[in-house]
């Protein structure tokens, strides 16, 4: 709703968007409308998108719990991290694929394990802060999720004292 007090004209196509990939279309082109670049409202867009898949994805860890028992590596993984996090360690988790690190940033969710990501969708400001952000000191983030294209140049997690490659194959 407008602060203004008239509607808001992005509102009916967002009650008419029957999932979440039709409504970050609309609301990228009701940005790019609006006078954003192409480039910004595609990533706010993705933005938007990831928080409704996360949002839908927590809310079901019965079936995360079903996919970690179903899947070796990533049961494996499982009882790596929880030894990890209760001996205090800090891990930089690699995988190749971006889709694997959206099912890797709900697992985290759902364990409660904090985290943050670098991947090639992640702007250079978010990049610094999420750095930052793991390598402040007493800092809680516990897991640096990454793409193995995106890491490389400037990035430094030197508090970082494990390294896992999820998918080396």
């Amino acid at each position: 709703v407008d602060p203004g007090g008239g509607a808001d004209p992005l509102l009916p196509a967002v009650r008419e968007a029957s999932d979440v990939a039709a409504l970050a279309h609309v609301l990228t082109s009701e940005l790019v409308s609006e006078g954003f670049s192409r480039r910004d409202a595609s990533e706010l867009s993705g933005w938007v998108r990831a928080e409704e898949v996360k949002a839908v994805n927590a809310q079901q860890p019965a079936k995360l719990e079903a996919f970690v028992r179903a899947s070796g590596k990533l049961h494996l993984l499982d009882r790596l991290l929880g030894r990890l996090k209760q001996k205090g360690h800090r891990v930089v988790l690699f995988s190749h694929f971006t889709q694997m690190l959206d099912i890797l940033e709900t697992y985290c969710d759902v364990r409660k394990h904090e985290w943050v990501r670098l991947d090639g969708g992640t702007c250079r400001v978010q990049r610094t802060l999420n750095i930052n952000a793991f390598n402040a000191p007493d800092s809680q983030v516990f897991v640096f999720l990454m793409s193995t294209r995106a890491g490389g140049l400037g990035v430094n997690l030197q508090t970082a004292d494990t390294v896992v490659l999820y998918d080396s194959d």
